[in-house]
């Protein structure tokens, strides 16, 4: 039966069937996976039982998969099974479903390019990248050797016991070593499993199906005489399809995220593009090019999820998300069903005969994972190529390594797979099947189990206590807005005593004082802290999707928070008050970026000044930015972070957070002083956006509370457009010419214009940052200066201090006495200066006798005042 209505009736009813089992799934505390595949195997016995099976179909078939996909080479080969069934319109409702059943076919296709893609995306798509880069080492180790290891150890072992041709082993040892994404993802879904403990997993499961299909790639050649053994070519096969998919994935990713970019703020394009984007990815790696679609997938959805959620506002970022969780538990339903309704026909009568390797099968391929992880990790952690492991977590890797859809489906490859004679290919389907099966119900069922006993259920002793004090300030603010509705009621409080009592501490008292004594004080400020910076980090991506900030400062902004984030996190804490190391970590956000001094190098080397402006310009939107999170923040979030820490804590939380904002005031300033002008459009682009995003949330209002409709609406945000131009970015300009610089210095008020231009072309322009070192004592006096804009701290040996300002030069002295520095110069604020070398001022004295005797007195002066 594969008429149209029965596929969608078939759809249907598994759908619904798999919402109906969540609730069966819980009071059995069973994984809902592992209960849909059992259910998908009751279903196959009933249709059986009942006779009802249509034609030559069955719910997992041997597909046509494209040898591509495991790089043969070969032509396709139609799938059995699928002939015209004829209809079958008779019968009761009840049997007319479950015989619609049969009309869903899963191949190999099928599961390969339509449910893999699908939940892999989905899930690297909420992968943490930050996180998964420090772990990289163990999960790479684990994808590519961890599998090399456990499929030779597992096909050596089952030969010895089967008698079974090696390559056919080797080749079932590679199919089962690869954990699966699509169980192990589901199961750890369902667990709540620890951030870490899940990212080591997940990205293991999502890294090694590229090993996977490239091993059995090898020995399939070798099983049909295909392909001759080469270590050398398999490893560069290996490199190609591995390399090749993630390359591929990048560069679709990066195109479908620029295609977005213009439809940002229009949910429903950004939604279907994405929906778009692993399947393209996957077939042009697969299909095309005969790399890793996996792989391509993956790196998609991690792209999408790490540079795409700095494109996309969040609101609509989390449709994406939203749709995506909702087609991941379609897609996990459906194939865990179907898959349990074909298990029967891919056992076949023979079962039994291969019951006993089947078993050994997998207690030797558990063995063989355990070595992996107990055995190399440690190792591994030795030479300090991978972070720590606990053991408790080493425990849960080996255990939780599941098998499924996609080792089902090089089960098929090989099922139809030309050249491999019948009884080899069911003995790799049934041992397949029966490994698959065995991880489900042995090892998915038990391992909340192991992870309670493991305590990795638990909270952390931090997080337990954050938790109380959370519940203590949440009832008692929950009890104050109670009152005062009680109040507005004008009812009796005695009334609503009881409900009231419920909001009460468990303790009676209304104070989160006494909880968390046991964590320090610094831990609970580095705790405040972060808090505060990720409440931060979530005010910038609402700014973009406002149009607040531009995607350019954005990327920096959360550059520069994250790796905040990241400093507090590891900061070093002594003892139970120290606080310098969250105080250091703090000042990261404001200091001054590569970008920037890169752009300085390149000023200083070639002169080019517009790279210098662009970094500028983009450090003071950003600068700006951040001043107006923190000012919200200060509104909103703060008082709230501040009420969960201790009182002593919440001091010195609210000491460090100041300390922040006053560094970011600092480096605010120190721009707005230097660039006043550019500044001061900066604002007046501000407040007209600002003025447009009002103005289109008052029209939204206006439309929500149906007092216009959608044409009304529509016409008064065409009606907006850019007035005035003044939402364009205004660009910086740099002065940089010395021949116009000059004129901000007195000394040169007397020269001629003729005499100007021959001084101007001896003078080099230097751009130097707030706090930079320009000259150091000792150091040989090689030029002079002039400060054509800025302000400069001279330090001097006896501990004085003199501030010089524009206008005025310093380094004459050492020139004059021809002897080393005897101060040290540093930069106050972004500051321009006009540079004159040693040779030069030699040149220029003797060409401008007044002029020197000027320096000169200017030194005797200085001289004399520091005598």
């Amino acid at each position: 039966m594969n008429e149209i209505w029965a596929i969608v009736f078939g759809l249907s009813v598994l759908l619904a069937l798999a919402v109906l089992l969540q609730p069966v799934a819980k009071t059995l505390r069973l994984p809902h996976t592992v209960l849909l595949a059992l259910v998908g195997v009751g279903i196959a016995w009933i249709i059986s039982s009942l006779g009802l099976e249509a034609g030559h179909g069955s719910a997992v078939e041997p597909g046509a998969l494209d040898p591509n996909l495991v790089g043969d080479g070969h032509e396709p080969v139609p799938a059995a099974g699928h002939e015209e069934s004829g209809g079958h319109h008779g019968g009761p409702i009840w049997q007319q479903a479950l015989l619609s059943l049969t009309s869903l076919n899963v191949t190999a296709d099928v599961i390969l390019f339509i449910f893999l893609p699908a939940l892999v995306f989905e899930s690297s798509l909420s992968l943490d990248l930050r996180k998964l880069r420090k772990e990289l080492g163990a999960i790479l180790f684990l994808a590519v050797f961890g599998v090399l290891i456990s499929a030779t150890i597992a096909g050596f072992s089952l030969q010895q016991f089967s008698g079974a041709a090696i390559v056919t082993c080797l080749l079932v040892g590679a199919i089962v070593s690869a954990t699966d994404p699509v169980a192990v993802i589901a199961l750890f879904k369902d667990l709540g499993a620890p951030k870490r403990l899940t990212i080591l997993v997940e990205g293991e499961s999502l890294f090694n199906d590229a090993t996977a299909i490239v091993v059995a790639t090898i020995f399939l050649g070798l099983l049909t005489a295909s392909a001759e053994p080469s270590l050398t070519a398999a490893t560069m096969d290996f490199f190609i399809v591995f390399g090749g998919g993630i390359l591929v994935g990048m560069i679709i990713a990066r195109l479908m995220i620029a295609i977005m970019e213009p439809f940002r703020n229009h949910a429903i394009s950004v939604v279907s593009l994405s929906l778009v984007l692993p399947f393209v990815a996957f077939v042009i790696a697969e299909h095309f090019l005969h790399v890793s679609g996996v792989m391509a997938a993956v790196v998609g959805g991690l792209a999408m999820g790490s540079h795409g959620r700095k494109i996309i506002p969040p609101q609509i970022f989390a449709e994406i998300e939203h749709s995506w969780h909702q087609i991941a538990f379609w897609a996990t339903a459906l194939i865990f069903i179907l898959v349990g309704i074909g298990v029967p026909s891919m056992l076949g009568e023979s079962f039994g005969e291969y019951f006993d390797d089947a078993v050994l099968l997998f207690v030797v391929a558990t063995i063989a994972r355990a070595i992996i992880i107990f055995g190399f990790i440690p190792l591994l952690v030795r030479f300090k190529l991978v972070a720590p492991v606990s053991r408790a977590f080493q425990a849960i890797m080996v255990w939780g390594g599941l098998r499924g859809a996609v080792s089902l489906a090089l089960a098929l490859v090989v099922l139809d797979y030309p050249g491999i004679d019948y009884d080899t290919a069911h003995f790799v389907a049934v041992l397949v099947t029966v490994f698959v099966f065995a991880t489900l119900i042995l090892q998915a069922t038990t391992i909340s189990t192991l992870m309670k006993i493991l305590g990795l259920g638990k909270l952390s002793a931090f997080d337990e206590t954050l938790r109380d004090r959370s519940l203590v300030w949440a009832k008692a603010s929950v009890r104050d807005e109670l009152e005062h509705v009680v109040a507005a009621q004008g009812s009796e409080p005695a009334t609503f005593e009881d409900i009231l009592a419920q909001y009460e501490p468990a303790d009676g008292s209304s104070s989160s004082a006494g909880i968390g004594a046991q964590t320090s004080t610094a831990e609970w400020v580095q705790a405040g802290l972060n808090l505060a910076l990720g409440q931060e980090r979530q005010f910038y991506l609402e700014a973009y999707g406002d149009g607040a900030v531009s995607g350019a400062r954005l990327r920096e902004l959360l550059a520069r928070i994250e790796e905040s984030i990241e400093a507090v996190r590891s900061a070093t804490i002594n003892d139970d008050n120290d606080v310098e190391g969250l105080r250091e970590a703090l000042g990261r956000f404001s200091q001054h970026s590569s970008n920037l001094k890169r752009a300085i190098a390149v000023q200083r080397r070639t002169g080019l000044v517009s790279p210098l402006a662009d970094a500028i310009s983009l450090r003071f939107g950003v600068m700006s930015a951040a001043r107006s999170a923190l000012s919200r923040q200060a509104d909103e979030g703060l008082g709230e972070i501040a009420a969960l820490l201790p009182p002593s804590a919440s001091e010195k939380f609210r000491e460090l957070y100041d300390y922040r904002v006053e560094l970011i005031e600092r480096a605010h300033k120190a721009l707005w002083l230097q660039y006043p002008e550019f500044a001061a459009a900066i604002d007046r682009r501000n407040v007209a956006r600002t003025g447009q995003r009002l103005e289109v949330q008052a029209y939204d209002r206006l439309k929500d509370n149906g007092m216009i409709g959608q044409e009304v609406h529509g016409a008064l945000l065409a009606s907006l457009g850019d007035r005035a131009g003044l939402t364009k970015l205004p660009r910086l300009v740099i002065k940089y010419d010395p021949l116009e610089l000059i004129g901000n210095v007195p000394l040169f008020e007397g020269i001629t214009a003729s005499g100007r231009r021959k001084i101007a072309k001896q003078l080099t322009t230097v751009f130097v940052l707030p706090g930079e070192q320009i000259m150091a004592a000792g150091d040989p006096g090689d030029a002079m200066y002039f400060i054509a804009d800025g302000v400069v701290e001279i330090d001097l040996p006896d501990g004085n201090i003199v501030e010089l300002g524009t206008g005025k030069f310093f380094g004459e002295l050492a020139l004059i006495n021809d002897a080393p520095r005897v101060a040290d110069v540093y930069s106050e604020g972004f500051s321009t200066l006009l540079k004159l070398s040693k040779k030069d001022f030699q040149r220029l004295i003797e060409r401008n006798p007044s002029l020197g005797e000027a320096i000169r007195e200017e030194a005797r002066r200085r001289q004399a005042q520091n005598a």
